[in-house]
């Protein structure tokens, strides 16, 4: 039976992970030092497959209408060619071109490192998420993803795709790379997080046989409490950064990430 300090340990990697999967301060990064601060060793799998889907479905909840209303003009253009499905229609496309992007990134990066990171490789990490988010976070474009040429698009995927680094976020370099293409700040929020949920969906199916194979009977109701925390915490972090990205504020978490990332590399060395 878990102890109340474990009980603790998994509400408190729930709460990390709801709200650093979305703010741009690198999920991977801090669970990585959160489990060596609370000398957890390895965290179980199966929990953090747990942790990712709970914010999966947050982000899911969050853009299902927008979601819905593009899945249906994806489909009104490509059965009718209607003129007023045809951004829709050209939106969908460009989710899956950087989807596609990502996937082969993402792919090539664990297959060249193998998935294994130490502290001081975050600690670094950490440092180059916030020189990206101070250089590319500020700027205000003025094109819709709809209007961009197919390559910066790709480029995007490219961004999402080295989120896989732990201490590079994956929201933060996919919304600094949007930003980068003069996209405006309404529709690089949108667009990050809607190109996730197909990351996340299909890294989540893959690590389903690891999932049912970890799961722990006796550590269900810890599990449980991480996943609600990881949802809720997910949920209330976006509503949070998208006033951020709206108002100009989202390049401040670049000097949190230099200053997290110095005092790593400090207390690794």
């Amino acid at each position: 039976m878990p102890n109340i300090l474990e009980w603790l340990r998994y509400l408190l990697l729930g709460l990390l992970q709801g709200i650093t999967e979305v703010l741009p301060i690198s999920s991977s990064g801090h669970l990585v030092l959160a489990q060596e601060l609370m000398q957890m060793g390895d965290m179980d799998l199966s929990f953090e497959v747990f942790l990712h889907f709970a914010s999966l479905l947050a982000i899911l909840w969050l853009f299902w209408p927008k979601l819905w209303r593009l899945i249906k003009g994806f489909f009104r253009y490509f059965a009718h060619h209607e003129i007023e499905d045809q951004e829709p229609y050209r939106y969908g496309w460009y989710l899956l071109l950087a989807t596609v992007v990502t996937a082969v990134v993402g792919f090539g990066i664990q297959q060249l490192t193998g998935g294994q990171f130490s502290s001081l490789f975050v600690g670094v990490c950490l440092l180059l998420n916030g020189t990206m988010l101070l250089f590319l976070g500020h700027r205000q474009g003025t094109q819709r993803i709809s209007s961009l040429p197919w390559w910066k698009v790709a480029l995007i995927g490219v961004f999402q795709g080295i989120g896989v680094f732990p201490g590079i976020s994956r929201s933060g370099a996919t919304i600094s790379g949007t930003l980068g293409m003069n996209v405006t700040r309404e529709e690089t929020a949108d667009f990050a997080f809607l190109l996730f949920l197909p990351a996340a969906g299909g890294a989540a199916l893959l690590e389903i046989p690891t999932f049912l194979e970890g799961w722990q009977v006796a550590m269900t109701g810890p599990y449980l409490l991480g996943f609600v925390a990881a949802f809720l915490a997910t949920y209330f972090a976006f509503s949070w950064l998208r006033r951020l990205i709206r108002n100009d504020r989202f390049h401040w978490f670049g000097y949190y990430c230099l200053g997290i990332g110095a005092l790593t590399i400090f207390l690794t060395l």
